[in-house]
């Protein structure tokens, strides 16, 4: 967090805090309660599901007012910068809430629709959804200092993108996008060209020039921000370059990763790894076939970004994905940020109903097809040879 300074523009937010902690405290609480009584006053006039789902809202909207008087008392109250941050991250929370406080309301008015016929309780119910949504836009339009104020260095964590072959990551101006709803957060995109299949396919030196490129960036960034936290997101052939460059560079030190996609061997040893201060996540697709492809076509590659890595740093996550359905704004807001942003790691639906994967999809990749392959050109080589002759 920014340190807390005194300045004329953060005695006005701590005076706004206040101002606003005597709003929810001394005008919405009261007037909640009110709503309260009037529709208890109403008694069995209307049905009793929707006298039980109109009282549950008025409740509801007593508790966030309650609760939201109770955390713009802390910010008024707020004069130490650690009490500052402690304010900010709290405030944090409750703003990532609203999404889902405005939803509910969308769901309220739809189940509560039947209220037109019961003009009195209809004009209590608009009442209530107007206090509710002027609750819920002041706590979005207030500002903190803290969460206002640019991040010093000490306070910047940098993400850095890396792509897969065949693309130029076209995908990273969007993840970009989405991540900057973190001011802390920083994504630098590294480039290494367009990586063809052939030196994708090719297990000699081919693979190495994008790993040392890797190396060359993640130096560079170190040296400009020598306190910042890196993090790396890493698809497809990007995981196999960030993994060869931890293996061959214990001096690389990173806050985070996330595979996707990933192409690197299942038994990776991660248990060699000490650089990664938070569990690794290594997103998984159900539907993806190329991590399996990979690994049976040539050498160095394997499945994980199919079947996951099964050992206790990394945490493996199960989507119903294609190889590239991870580049999608609701995907990065709902699982990236919080990881990026807190080291939060969230579950998915789809690990609940998760089925064992096809028969198939685990027979290719035990199938030695990369030999098949290596057979096939010395066959054609020798019926060259021997026609030649």
């Amino acid at each position: 967090m920014s340190s807390l300074h005194s300045s004329d523009e953060t005695v006005v937010r701590l005076t706004e805090a206040a101002s606003l902690s005597l709003y929810y405290s001394g005008s919405a609480e009261p007037e909640w309660r009110h709503l309260a009584s009037e529709l208890a006053q109403m008694g069995g006039a209307l049905p009793p599901p929707v006298q039980k789902e109109l009282s549950s809202f008025l409740v509801h909207g007593n508790s966030v007012a309650n609760s939201l008087a109770q955390v713009f008392h802390q910010g008024a109250c707020s004069t130490s910068e650690i009490q500052q941050q402690a304010f900010v991250e709290l405030l944090q929370a409750y703003r990532r809430l609203i999404p889902l406080e405005r939803a509910d309301l969308q769901r309220r008015l739809t189940k509560l629709s039947d209220l037109k016929a019961h003009p009195s309780a209809n004009a209590l119910f608009e009442r209530a959804s107007a206090l509710y949504v002027e609750n819920i836009e002041r706590l979005a339009r207030f500002e903190s200092p803290a969460l206002t104020s640019a991040p010093s260095n000490a306070d910047k964590h940098i993400v850095v993108l890396l792509h897969g072959i065949r693309t130029e990551a076209a995908w990273a101006e969007m993840v970009r996008d989405v991540l900057r709803a973190d001011p802390r957060l920083e994504v630098v995109t590294i480039r290494y060209g367009y990586f063809d299949l052939v030196r994708f396919l090719c297990p000699w030196k081919t693979r190495a020039a994008p790993v040392k490129r890797l190396d060359r960036e993640l130096r560079q960034i170190r040296q400009i921000n020598k306190t910042s936290p890196v993090s790396v997101v890493a698809h497809s052939f990007g995981a196999y370059a960030i993994c060869e460059l931890l293996m061959e560079q214990p001096t690389v030190e990173l806050e985070g990763l996330i595979l996707c996609g990933s192409v690197v061997k299942q038994d990776y040893r991660w248990d060699r790894l000490g650089q990664i201060k938070r569990k690794v996540i290594n997103e998984c697709g159900a539907k993806d076939i190329w991590p399996l492809v990979a690994s049976a076509v040539t050498w160095g590659y394997g499945a994980s970004g199919s079947f996951g890595f099964g050992t206790y740093k990394v945490h493996d996550r199960f989507h119903d994905f294609d190889h590239s359905d991870y580049f999608d704004p609701k995907f990065v807001k709902s699982y990236w940020l919080p990881y990026l942003s807190n080291g939060d790691i969230l579950p998915t639906a789809f690990e609940a109903t998760r089925q064992t994967p096809a028969f198939w999809r685990s027979l290719l990749r035990q199938m030695p097809i990369r030999w098949l392959l290596v057979a096939g050109v010395l066959f054609a080589g020798y019926l060259g040879i021997v026609s030649f002759a």
